[in-house]
């Protein structure tokens, strides 16, 4: 007996689906499967179907299929737009269409792209503008919404909430704030950004400086910034005065009666009456706080006996004395003598000073071409325990007109200064101002302290302590100068005969903090070994040599640099001769680092985390970082002191630290080859894109092979080297590469 199938069931053959929901990439697929039926569930081989979709854009792969011996057909279906799509199957020789359909959706499950760009990007007083670049997925998708509001917020925030926006808003203020996208498949995605340049309006108005310039004689006025009440006398030979007034920030304006006057420049003559004339000035600060002083000047009558006046005072601050022919001086290889006086005091120590006319200053500047940069340099060759150059202030304005340098070389060493450096720290050069330069050996008091500190440190001193600073002196009065990175600053100290190559390094001197490492370059400066400084303090500063005695670097592919950097006081043990050269560096001890290798102060203020305090360990280390913007700290207000420090972070600090180290190194990213090269290019985060690339075209780091590994913690060794290339590059150390 044989069983033949009947005809075509519509209603009973079956039309299915492997997946009812697809990703619309046009590679994901869903395989429909038709089953031909009659009415007794036979199965019907051999059949030809056709596989149909109701609309959309989705394909179907081979819309014709054959049924098997079990009466099933395949067919597979994918697309690239978010849509519902409906299939129906139809059987060719009869014509019959299936009753059972399939729905498949297809959709985009991967969120919006988020690029936040903000303008301006440095500091500003006024608002700052975000700009929205959002990219979907999916040939068919678009953004359907874009909105933005302050604060840290989630997904859900904005199904109800939000500012509606098209490409960019506007910010007034300080502080995080969350961007939300959504494409039309529904996907959303969220990004912050954090705004801290708008910097708030000063509310400063305090005067710095006050000046009163009386006519026909010296009017004697002693201003104090916190003093906001005045009354002066004069002699009735003055009838005007003039003022200048110097507000503590450049940004306030100052009102003499009422009148605006320009700052830090001499007024108009405000004439005197005999008995009392008042004038009321005031500070009007940015943001508009005011602040009031009042001077009340009595001008006398006319009698001799009855004022309080001196003889003006002329154009130099410095008291004569006989010089010493004795002592030549060289100004720019030209020999002059009678310009210095020698000086022995009790104790015998010998000290010069070397007094700058102005006669002798044009005199050395005409030698000069008139377009050459003009550097003026001061030798005394005689030894003596402290030598001086003395600028009176009409001899400060010609060199400061000029944009001078100064350099004063003695037998200890050289100092180099511009006057930039030195008349910056005054807002007003009054003609009884001077500027000093000083080299001078340290007090015996200062060398027994210091070599106190050698001995428990584990070096010895090489010479004797120096003293370099620059000062300005009012009367009995002296400001020692605080110098800054900006200015050409070099300090050098010559090394005594047969110690070349004996001096690891120059370390500073601080009775309150201690001995300090200095970055040191050892060159040879006409002829002579010289280590080179180039700190920002005043102070003593001492050649040392130590020895690198770490046992557990001998034979480490780093342990020439760590020895090196050993003996320069950067790096240190982890107690006695262990220094873990694999052993992975937290962001407290790269904080210490930095601070070692650039020879900065720890800071005395709250670094402002919330997991670091002034009392640890690493709280100055932290702050100072933090202050010169090599180390940030994360959003949520912690610094996370023993979190361990990944390549790319170490990367991003070196590279910051390259810039605080030497602002004249030319960085130009855009000169810099694309990461593609490397295999792992795509796990670089996008902000540490740009120094990577720095660090790689400036030598600073080598990749593993073909490989970076952005996110591998760093060891000890490897921060070593960064830290070594870097002081290279900016030209502080010398040494191999």
């Amino acid at each position: 007996m044989q069983f033949v199938a009947g005809g075509l069931s519509a209603a009973r053959s079956t039309v299915t689906a492997s997946e009812l929901v697809v990703r619309a990439d046009g590679g994901s697929k869903s395989f429909i499967y038709v089953q031909l039926k009659d009415d007794y569930n036979h199965f019907l081989p051999g059949k030809r179907v056709l596989l149909q979709a109701n609309g959309g854009q989705s394909v179907i792969h081979d819309v014709y299929g054959l049924t098997n011996e079990k009466g099933l057909a395949t067919f597979s279906v994918s697309n690239t737009a978010t849509e519902i799509v409906t299939y129906t199957a139809k059987e060719e020789a009869s014509g019959l269409t299936l009753d059972q359909t399939v729905s498949i959706s297809f959709t985009y499950d991967q969120p919006p792209s988020i690029d936040l760009q903000i303008s301006p990007s440095g500091p500003t007083y006024g608002d700052v503008n975000v700009t929205v670049t959002a990219a979907v997925y999916g040939k068919y998708n678009q953004v359907s919404s874009i909105k933005w509001a302050a604060g840290s917020q989630p997904l859900a925030y904005f199904k109800t909430q939000g500012m509606d926006i098209t490409d960019r808003f506007t910010v007034k203020e300080n502080g995080i704030y969350s961007v939300y996208v959504q494409d039309t498949a529904g996907n959303a995605n969220v990004r912050l950004v954090e705004i801290k340049n708008i910097v708030p309006m000063s509310s400063n108005a305090n005067l710095e400086d006050w000046q009163l310039i009386g006519e026909d004689g010296t009017i004697k006025f002693n201003f104090k910034p916190t003093t906001t009440s005045y009354q002066v006398e004069v002699n009735h030979s003055i009838s005007a005065l003039k003022m200048i007034l110097a507000p503590s920030d450049v940004y306030s304006t100052v009102y003499v009666n009422g009148l605006q006057v320009t700052s830090n420049q001499m007024t108009i003559a405000y004439p005197l009456i005999v008995g009392i004339n008042k004038y009321e000035v005031k500070v009007k600060a940015q943001d508009g706080t005011i602040k009031t002083y009042l001077l009340h000047v009595s001008r006398l009558n006319k009698n001799p006996d009855s004022g309080p006046t001196e003889p003006a005072s002329g154009n130099s601050s410095w008291t004569a004395s006989w010089p010493d022919e004795s002592v030549k001086v060289w100004i720019n290889d030209n020999e002059e003598s009678g310009i210095a006086k020698l000086q022995v005091d009790k104790n015998g120590l010998k000290s010069i000073d070397v007094i700058l006319s102005e006669n002798i200053l044009k005199k050395s500047l005409h030698l000069k071409a008139e377009t050459a940069p003009t550097h003026l340099l001061v030798t005394i060759k005689e030894k003596a325990d402290q030598a001086t150059l003395r600028l009176p202030s009409e001899v400060v304005k010609l060199l400061a007109e000029k944009d001078a340098t100064l350099t004063l070389k003695t037998q200890q060493g050289h100092y180099r200064v511009s006057i930039a450096a030195i008349t910056g720290q005054q807002s007003i050069w009054t003609s009884d101002r001077e500027a000093q330069i000083t080299i001078a050996n340290s007090s015996r008091e200062i060398a027994a302290e210091i070599g106190e500190a050698a001995h428990k440190g584990g070096f010895q001193l090489v010479a004797d302590p120096v003293n370099f600073y620059a000062s300005i002196v009012q009367g009995n009065s002296e400001k020692r100068v605080g110098l800054t990175a900006t200015h050409d600053e070099e300090r050098a100290i010559y090394l005594p005969a047969g110690f070349a190559g004996k001096a690891s390094t120059v370390v500073a001197w601080n009775q309150k903090l201690g001995i300090r490492p200095i970055p040191t370059k050892f060159t040879p400066i006409h002829g002579q070994q010289a280590a080179v400084i180039r700190d920002h303090t005043n102070g003593a500063y001492i050649l040392i040599s130590k020895r690198a005695d770490l046992q557990d670097t001998k034979g480490h592919w780093a342990a020439p640099v760590i020895d090196e950097m050993n003996s320069r006081m950067i790096v240190e043990g982890l107690g006695g001769s262990r220094f873990a050269p694999e052993a992975r560096i937290t962001r407290a001890e790269l904080a210490a680092l930095l601070v070692r290798a650039l020879g900065l102060t720890e800071s005395e203020n709250e670094a402002g985390y919330q997991d670091v305090s002034s009392s640890q360990w690493y709280g100055g280390v932290v702050a100072s970082v933090k202050m010169h913007r090599m180390m940030d700290g994360f959003k949520d207000g912690t610094f996370r002191p023993n979190q361990e420090v990944t390549r790319q972070e170490a990367i991003v600090t070196i590279v910051r630290a390259l810039r605080v180290a030497n602002e004249a190194v030319v960085i130009n990213p855009d000169s810099y080859d694309d990461l593609g090269v490397y295999l792992d290019h795509d796990q670089v985060s996008s902000w540490a894109q740009e120094a990577v690339r720095i660090a790689i075209g400036e030598g600073l780091i080598k990749g593993y092979r073909n490989e970076l590994h952005p996110q591998q913690s760093l060891t000890r060794a490897e921060m070593t080297v960064l830290l070594y290339r870097m002081l290279q590059k900016a030209e502080l150390i010398d040494g191999e590469n």
